[in-house]
């Protein structure tokens, strides 16, 4: 027994250098992980999958699709703490919006603080937001006024002008429009561009976390109607001509019409904001998506529910793209304002408690982004909930303030944070234009189970950057595989993709791998005093690598490039 065993072990160790024997290696670099060990660069193995990545014509690149919200009002401090623009910063924050979520339903903007009544601000009459009131009271004059919050957190984002989220819950169609008024007032205020008009009326009373609105004519579509319409008209009459204005659709309304085969299956809401000219008066719908959690994976098997989570995104974009112009006209665009999951499905999951600040997670934000670049002429802004400072939003947040007693104080990120920033950065400060990356290949490898209703979805996420107005014969990628397979991969550029797109194709130049399966770091760790280079160190395990080109200048299969199971890759690419 002890000699078969012994002969077992022989066989397998043999088989396993065999193995080895057929691999393309494509080279021999320094990788920088989180000990920066040195170690062979990604290789190309016989067998993977591989698929052809092209670069499509580019557009401006739009900040906006990498936006971060948050309940701003319901804060600690005030909006020029030094923390929370650094925050703010760091995560290379495209653009947010002001108040916020839910508190905008209980914020006059007139007076810089709750309504009056804070008692009875919600239709529970709770008195949840007096703390925020009693809070506001005892700062200084000014500390949360339009002013102050444009000239600090909207300043600290890419796009300095936010979308301002007007209270219609407690202001009617005479009264709103000194809201806008007041706005517009504001030093930089005549630069606003973005209008929202209210957040979530259409909830049911029973939706948690409490927030029912069903007292209020603004529950239903024909109340909403009766003060948006002048709304709209006096913004459009007073504000920035290049104003535009967005109401508020209902994204599970929308996910339900994705069903039906035929002509589209409106729901109350949306069918109502439709019938009473709402939408034909609008330029844009919100949606709010927050659909994702156990139950929605119950009928996929265990083993992918990670590959489901990282291209559940990718998989919501697809059918508001489908839907949304059958629906509501081909001229209207869609601000994603809010999207995440809620906190409740995140605390009743022990799948979800672990995958909440980890690399999944990171794919399942970072997917919505990317897929808003392969739609931007749908695509207004995106913007995932939250940053973590605020209200309930600390379930959910790409940072937090260290809560021990080693970290008391220190501002932490978790690998969400890590990886979008990253991203964001290459996206948005490093390149002028995005792109749409194509696929092809003889089998092009695909995800084996349906997300969200959706079949056979791409194993690989991407999306193209770079400076094309510059005659740029380089490029970045940001790379998202979902699957269980490792996949090589090799790059072109359509024709004026690129301006001065090289003939032969891109060669991966540099790369940043976040392997993030399970069993990789997720939570917070102490965030950089730099936040300027990337990666960062934590929590993910990060690799960083770079090849040389060979003397000759000349590339072969070597070009291609392995992206490794379940990981966020970001590539520079350059001339081949």
């Amino acid at each position: 027994m002890v000699a078969t065993t012994i002969l077992r072990s022989v066989l397998l160790a043999v088989l396993a250098v065999l193995a080895w024997l057929p691999m393309v290696v494509l080279c021999v670099s320094k990788i920088e992980g989180s000990k920066g060990a040195t170690a062979p660069a990604p290789a190309v193995v016989v067998g993977n999958p591989s698929v052809h990545l092209q670069l499509e014509a580019g557009k401006p690149v739009n900040s906006a699709l990498f936006g971060i919200g948050d309940d701003w009002t319901v804060g600690v401090g005030d909006w020029h703490n030094t923390t929370t623009l650094d925050a703010v910063r760091a995560l290379r924050t495209g653009i947010t919006r002001f108040p916020g979520g839910a508190c905008s339903n209980y914020w006059n903007l007139s007076s810089s603080n709750v309504v009056d009544d804070c008692k009875h601000a919600d239709c529970k009459n709770s008195s949840r937001w007096c703390w925020v009131k009693k809070l506001v009271d005892n700062s200084p004059r000014g500390t949360f006024d339009v002013t102050t919050f444009l000239s600090g957190v909207a300043s600290a984002c890419t796009i300095k002008q936010p979308v301002i989220d007007l209270n219609l819950l407690h202001f009617d169609g005479d009264t709103a429009p000194m809201l806008v008024d007041r706005v517009l007032a504001a030093p930089g205020g005549q630069s606003i561009v973005r209008w929202e008009m209210g957040n979530e009326y259409y909830l049911p009373s029973d939706w948690p976390p409490p927030q029912s609105y069903s007292c209020s004519p603004v529950s239903q579509p024909a109340g909403y109607a009766s003060r948006v319409l002048p709304l709209v008209k006096h913004i459009r009459k007073i504000a920035n001509t290049s104003s535009k204005i967005a109401i508020m659709a209902d994204m599970d309304e929308l996910l339900d019409s994705a069903t039906s085969s035929a002509a589209p299956k409106r729901g109350v809401w949306n069918d109502g904001i439709i019938s009473t000219g709402l939408a034909a008066a609008a330029d844009a719908v919100t949606l709010h998506d927050y659909a994702l959690n156990e139950g929605k994976l119950k009928s996929i098997n265990q083993t992918f529910w990670r590959t489901a989570v990282a291209a559940w995104s990718d998989a919501h974009v697809q059918i508001i793209a489908s839907q949304v112009p059958k629906m509501f006209g081909a001229d209207k665009k869609v601000w994603m304002t809010e999207f995440g999951i809620v906190a409740p499905a995140i605390t009743s999951s022990s799948f979800f408690t672990a995958i909440n600040h980890g690399g999944v997670k990171a794919m399942y934000v970072l997917g919505r982004s990317l897929g808003a670049v392969a739609h931007s002429e749908l695509f207004d802004n995106v913007q995932y909930y939250s940053v973590g400072g605020q209200g309930w939003g600390q379930q959910a947040g790409m940072l937090r303030w260290g809560n021990t007693s080693e970290s008391a104080g220190r501002l932490q990120n978790d690998a969400v944070a890590q990886v979008f920033a990253h991203v964001a950065d290459v996206a948005t400060r490093r390149n002028t234009h995005m792109h749409t990356v194509s696929q092809s290949g003889d089998d092009v490898p695909r995800i084996p189970v349906a997300v969200s209703g959706r079949q056979g979805l791409p194993c690989l996420q991407v999306a193209g950057f770079s400076n094309s107005t510059g005659g740029s014969t380089a490029a970045d990628l940001a790379i998202i595989n979902r699957c269980l397979d490792t996949i090589s991969v090799t790059f072109g550029a359509a024709d004026k993709a690129v301006a001065a797109a090289p003939a032969g194709g891109f060669v991966a130049r540099s790369w940043t791998i976040y392997p993030s399966g399970q069993g990789t770091p997720a939570g917070f760790v102490d965030i950089p005093h730099s936040t300027a280079s990337f990666p960062w160190p934590g929590p993910l395990h990060a690799q960083s690598g770079t090849r040389d080109v060979d003397r000759e200048g000349s590339h072969s299969m070597n070009d291609a490039f392995v992206v490794p199971s379940l990981s966020t890759v970001v590539v520079h690419l350059t001339q081949a």
